[in-house]
């Protein structure tokens, strides 16, 4: 993890990482309600992430988003890689 709670232009990134040399910005969601976290990511929200990234004085190589979904029978998590 290279950064966490980047904040930039109205926008926050949840952690930079560096992954396979590259700097990836990391959006993660997290539901307990039974609910898709990825809903969560729609175009809006996309657009907010992309604006905060390139307001950043780094290069971010790509966009993740990692999904939390937490339920009586465990935790579920996904890695969506270059979802830009």
């Amino acid at each position: 993890m290279v950064a966490r709670n980047v904040r930039a232009d109205g926008g926050e990134i949840d952690l930079l990482i560096k992954d396979q040399g590259r700097i990836a910005a990391v959006e993660v969601k997290t539901t307990s309600d039974g609910s898709d976290p990825i809903e969560a990511v729609d175009e809006r929200k996309m657009s907010l992430i992309a604006r905060t990234v390139a307001s950043l004085d780094r290069r971010i190589d790509r966009i993740d988003v990692v999904t939390v979904v937490i339920s009586l029978t465990g935790v579920q998590i996904r890695w969506l890689r270059g979802v830009d």
